[in-house]
């Protein structure tokens, strides 16, 4: 690298005097151009690109820039700090005092470099990225001749470094763990490696790859027998009987643990996770009694003077159990006073002198929650607080060995929480705390993994009070009345009805996008709503010419459209402008930010990292301003129109819902229901009326697999010493408590519940 000829500051981009040999003359420099690489002058680099011709120059447009480490002891220190995980100070400093000035002649031997007193991870870390980096252009263009991006194939090259000719030849389907390829894309090259169809490798991760797109994807903790064998085969397009035999493989290789009892095959976290909730939960469930009824309703009833309340029945029998059980759920509709209960519950306990941790999915939630509640809240990941350090270990800080401090826990939206969420908790709350799950059943489960709350209240041995009386009806509030409706899998709004707050648009498919437009453009602004801080657009799949991405887009025109200045960015084949609403689509703990969450662009900062200019995109969230660069910004979506899934735990005072006659099989009640509630006040239903009777019909498409359920009354039949037939079934509507007899002290001998 000799100089830089041009640079663009806005768009990255840049283009670079490179010289084939030292000591050159000018004229023979090449002129290289790329985005977002800036070598420093005297770097040694490596491009890879195609040669193109400017004023009868020849010159390179580059794909992939890289900088070859020199290979000193300097350059080999600098790189280990930077780019390979894991080697900290002190590894590097043993390096430095056994090999001295000859590190570099065996940086590519992990055996030799072990010598030095650093670990065997440490040292095959080490190799692997040197091999990484010395071979990196040969290997990226082995890897993005199978057709690639640049950014997926360095993914490649820095997991598997000069291992991925071997794996390219023999088992081109360990591919599909990096993220970006995926088993179809690694299956594809396979193929063209002539690799056999019936090969064991690929049924394996054939079978690896439908166990987690069905759990991470489906919400399941686990498959039974013929639905893997089933869903594997159609991925394969193999017979079941050639799929079936290859299932012992995925248990002797610890990818998969077969849980005879539960019927169900669980990726190995998965059924960690289950086992500990299920002992945690159902032992709670049988711990005695933490104060009387009588103490409670006097608990309840002064706190409710002191609010200046009159508590309904039924929100009387939610707050006693409460304050009575150890472990309890309360679940209800929209306007069924479900706040009302927290409230009256926070209050109570503080009367009785607890110390309280409050806790929501999301962000939003939590704001919303230390609202009603008086008392501050947090996201259960802030609760627990996330870590990493300078040797690459990360998790959370509070858990088993270190756990929370206060007596009793309360959940808000506890529909949304995965189960290996709810096992982190879990393990940070203290023996002898109490927890309340607090949440809507009817709603769509997690976006990720499992049910917990369906599953609690399924297993009949929590306590439940479910709420059924909706106060807000009595406000004429036509949202209540219609998510009650579909709840009951009835049409929302009647013929020849007016609903205050509600409207069912009938428009076909060709016309749905400029009904949505003419609400943002015209009805809505005329009401004194504000598009971006008021209003949201929910619908129920990604793709095609109604899906979320296709009316981002004509959200973003309609309301904020891009322009060709500084205020605008791409980021994949997406337009991004100052002021657009971002969700973060992916738990960041290292920025503390959670799946779900809502902020807004306020800039693109650039920064330098070693020999590349990152331009990065800053959104401002309610808890602080965060920048990503690079990768992180596959983290952050466009966010004018969201599914409902990714929606949970957020509400706008005005909801559009897409239901177009396309998505008629997408549709579900639970997922109509789930996008109802997030209105405050007013919600727009838009699209085909047959494909919403469809949707009200269609409640099968929610079950999920778990063995929770079955797990936790196991765990209480074991704890309390009784017959698991002696458990009585959920009813349904159950307005009070379950009760059972409490023991004055449960097995195990586990200590009561005190005040702390």
């Amino acid at each position: 690298m000799t100089r830089i000829i041009f640079r663009n500051e806005d768009r990255g981009f840049h283009v670079l005097g490179i010289s084939p040999r030292q000591n050159t003359s000018p004229r023979d420099t090449v002129a290289i151009t790329m985005q977002g690489f800036a070598p420093q002058n005297g770097d040694h680099v490596e491009f890879i690109g195609r040669w193109t011709e400017r004023q009868g120059r020849r010159q390179l447009s580059a794909q992939v820039g890289h900088v070859k480490v020199a290979r000193t002891n300097a350059g080999i220190r600098r790189w280990m700090k930077k780019d390979v995980a894991g080697v900290g100070e002190a590894a590097i400093e043993r390096l430095e005092r056994h090999f001295g000035v000859s590190l570099a002649q065996c940086i590519d031997d992990p055996e030799k470099l072990q010598e030095s007193g650093i670990s065997q991870a440490q040292a095959e870390a080490i190799s692997t990225a040197w091999t990484a980096n010395e071979y990196h252009t040969e290997l990226m263009t082995e890897v993005m001749g199978h057709g690639l991006p640049s950014r997926v194939a360095s993914r490649i090259v820095d997991t598997y470094g000069g291992g991925i000719r071997n794996i390219l030849k023999t088992n081109p389907w360990q591919l599909a763990e990096i993220k970006g390829v995926g088993f179809p894309t690694a299956d594809a090259i396979a193929v063209t490696n002539g690799c056999p169809p019936d090969s064991p490798n690929r049924i394996f991760a054939g079978l690896v790859w439908t166990l987690k797109n069905e759990t991470d994807g489906q919400g399941h903790t686990g498959l039974p027998e013929a639905m893997l064998v089933e869903r594997a085969s159609k991925l394969l397009k193999l017979r079941a009987s050639t799929v079936s035999p290859h299932l012992e493989d995925l248990v002797t290789s610890a990818s998969a643990i077969h849980d005879r009892e539960a019927g169900l095959y669980y990726p190995p976290d998965l059924h960690r996770a289950e086992t500990y909730v299920a002992e945690r939960l159902g032992n709670m469930a049988a711990l005695p009694d933490i104060m009387t009824q009588e103490r409670a309703i006097e608990l309840a009833t002064h706190a409710a003077k002191i609010n200046g309340m009159r508590l309904h029945p039924h929100q009387m029998d939610a707050v006693v159990m409460a304050l009575v059980k150890p472990v309890c759920v309360i679940t209800g509709g929209p306007g069924t006073g479900k706040s009302t209960v927290q409230k009256i519950v926070v209050d109570s306990l503080r009367l009785a002198e607890y110390e309280l941790s409050l806790a929501c999915p999301t962000g939003k939630a939590a704001k919303r929650l230390s609202s009603t509640s008086g008392m501050d809240a947090s996201t259960i990941h802030r609760q627990l607080v996330y870590f990493t350090n300078d040797e690459g270990e990360s998790g959370f800080y509070h858990n088993e060995a270190n756990p929370l401090d206060a007596g009793r826990y309360i959940n808000d939206e506890q529909s949304m929480v995965t189960l290996k969420l709810a096992c982190s908790q879990l393990e940070a709350i203290p023996e002898g705390a109490g927890l309340i799950m607090v949440g809507d059943v009817k709603q769509l489960p997690s976006v990720g993994a499992g049910q917990v709350l369906k599953d609690c209240i399924d297993s009949g041995v929590i306590p439940v009070t479910r709420l059924t009386q909706t106060f807000r009806t009595a406000n004429n509030s036509g949202v209540a009345v219609a998510a009650q409706r579909i709840d009951a899998g009835e049409y929302p709004v009647h013929h020849d009805e007016r609903l205050r707050g509600f409207r069912m648009i009938e428009a076909e498919d060709g016309n749905v996008t400029y009904e949505v437009q003419r609400l943002l453009t015209e009805v809505l602004p005329e009401k004194g709503y504000s598009i971006r801080d008021d209003v949201a657009v929910l619908g129920a799949v990604k793709d095609g010419d109604l899906g979320i991405r296709r009316l981002n887009r004509v959200v973003k025109h309609s309301v904020n459209p891009a322009w060709k200045d500084d205020k605008t960015r791409t980021i994949g084949d997406m337009p991004i402008t100052v002021g657009d609403p971002m969700m973060q689509n992916t738990n960041c703990y290292t920025k503390n930010i959670t799946n779900g969450e809502l902020g807004i662009v306020t800039g693109f900062p650039v920064k330098q990292t070693g020999s590349k200019e990152e331009y990065g995109v800053d959104v401002s969230y309610e808890d602080g301003t965060f920048s990503y660069y690079g990768q992180e910004q596959d983290q952050i979506e466009l966010s004018w129109a969201n599914t409902t899934h990714k929606y949970q735990g957020s509400e706008r005072s005005v909801v559009i819902v897409v239901i177009p006659q396309a998505h008629n099989f997408s549709l579900t009640r639970a997922g109509i229901y789930t996008a109802l509630t997030r209105a405050k006040v007013e919600a727009y239903f838009v699209g085909s009326p047959d494909a919403l009777r469809s949707a009200l019909r269609r409640t099968e498409t929610d079950i999920r697999h778990t063995g929770l359920a079955s797990r936790l009354r196991t765990v209480y039949s074991q704890a309390m010493n009784i017959s698991l037939a002696n458990i009585p079934r959920p009813q349904e509507p159950v307005q009070k408590a379950q009760t059972r007899p409490t023991p004055a002290r449960p097995a195990g001998g586990r200590l009561s519940l005190t005040p702390r």
